[in-house]
């Protein structure tokens, strides 16, 4: 999963941070085999709002990776 970071205006207008595996490198030992699908996942309950990216995978599992979708981290 690359991630693009586009820098402040001040910077220069084509400047930008590419990441091309944002995912190992912030979750070391975990590996996304054969990803497939992305989804951005956003839900209210009691008053708090909960969001999610989740992404699915064709590995030998079916494996679906739940991330915080502004760290990237993997929780679930």
């Amino acid at each position: 999963m690359t991630f693009i970071k586009q820098l402040p205006e001040n910077a220069g207008a084509d400047e930008q941070e590419i990441f091309p595996d944002v995912f190992s490198l912030i979750n070391p030992g975990q590996e996304l085999k054969k990803p497939t699908d992305m989804f951005i996942s956003a839900y209210t309950s009691k008053e708090v709002q909960y969001r999610s990216l989740l992404i699915s995978t064709a590995d030998e599992n079916g494996t679906i990776f739940k991330l915080e979708p502004k760290t990237f981290e993997y929780y679930n």
